[in-house]
């Protein structure tokens, strides 16, 4: 987490989300799509860090299911 933010401060998760629910469902062939699924992977550890709101769960649940329908979510970093 970057030095300075709050654990229940959920606003890049959010700006994250939105960013994938516009333009996520476009990386779906080659070298965009690794690097897409790299990043969430990223991200879904990011977001185990964070101490989220139920509208936050959704946004995530909402954005991952536009950018990857089958996208499987970490439970513990120990999956990660």
């Amino acid at each position: 987490m970057p030095a300075g933010e709050r654990p229940d401060d959920c606003a890049r998760v959010l700006l994250a989300c939105a960013v994938l629910e516009t333009c996520g469902m476009y990386f779906t062939v080659g070298r965009a799509r690794r690097r897409l699924d790299h990043f969430l992977g990223y991200f879904d550890l990011f977001c185990l860090g964070k101490e989220r709101s139920a509208d936050a769960e959704f946004a995530i649940a909402d954005a991952l299911e536009v950018a990857r329908p089958d996208y499987q979510r970490f439970r513990s970093y120990t999956e990660g």
